[in-house]
């Protein structure tokens, strides 16, 4: 009798900005065998091409460890076998300049993480705010470079007060309207790595002022897509601004951090209460 075996498995996306418009990355790992035939094949939808060069997979299956890149979103990888006891999992990486972002993940075993089968791709991955400026591509503008930008952050733009006027409007949000200012804010000065580093989905600038002060520009993302643009004045946590509408964000020892009021996104009034406050 014909041995078959087949097994499907539904990728979940893990990283944003690889969608098309507002839809989220999806597709399916499928491993099938037929007597001596054995096959894998990998199916993405949703997947917006510019934003990869090439798609890196590595695929588990059993103990054997499988990788192939494609500048297609449906492709095969050459595997040994597959028998009905074998874990399968499999996750896909946008490579884009040498570099590359983990974006879906499948598994038939909830042990198995994602960040297991990342320890095999063959590109170098992006730091956690490259990933966030990265995905504010969808956002921003069809040709967003990070090393661009990166490059002109040495240069200085005064205006910053201007972003803060810009309003809703009947046809769009506050952010839509303001987010040409705030792509050249971002090009212009240096990433803050204090929040950087300390804040899941934000990315911040730092924006010098006199006598060598420096206060930060940033943007929050929330489920995927801005939240607030906010500002943040280095500062103690016993030392609150004379202003209302401040939230705290510590980065050092929960006293040391940033003072932050932010914009909503959509409507460009200040949140009283921003999802961070402590």
């Amino acid at each position: 009798m014909t041995e078959f075996i087949k097994k499907v498995l539904v990728f979940d996306q893990i990283a944003t900005g690889f969608g098309v418009g507002d839809k989220k990355v999806s597709g399916v790992a499928r491993v099938q065998k037929n007597g001596n035939k054995t096959h894998a094949g990998i199916y993405v939808t949703n997947f917006c091409k510019s934003r990869a060069d090439v798609i890196e997979c590595v695929l588990l299956v059993g103990k054997n460890i499988y990788t192939k890149q494609s500048d297609r979103l449906d492709f095969c990888v050459d595997i040994k076998d597959v028998r009905q006891s074998d874990d399968v999992a499999c996750l896909l990486c946008g490579i884009k300049g040498g570099c590359g972002v983990p974006f879906a993940f499948a598994t038939t075993n909830k042990s198995i993480v994602a960040d297991d089968l990342a320890k095999r791709l063959t590109c170098e991955q992006v730091t956690q705010y490259e990933q966030f400026v990265c995905a504010t591509d969808n956002y921003f503008k069809e040709d967003f470079d990070l090393e661009k930008i990166k490059q002109k952050s040495i240069c200085k733009f005064k205006p910053i007060e201007l972003l803060s006027q810009y309003k809703q409007t009947q046809d769009k949000t506050f952010f839509a309207n303001a987010k040409e200012m705030l792509v050249k804010i971002f090009e212009t000065y240096p990433p803050c790595d204090e929040l950087n580093e300390n804040m899941a989905d934000s990315f911040w600038v730092k924006v010098p002022f006199k006598n060598q002060k420096y206060f930060s520009v940033g943007l929050l993302q929330k489920d995927g897509k801005p939240f607030y643009v906010a500002y943040g004045v280095p500062g103690r946590l016993d030392r609150p601004p004379d202003e209302d509408g401040f939230a705290f964000f510590a980065t050092k020892n929960k006293q040391v951090g940033f003072w932050i009021i932010c914009q909503d996104a959509n409507t460009g009034f200040a949140a009283k209460q921003p999802y961070f406050w402590v």
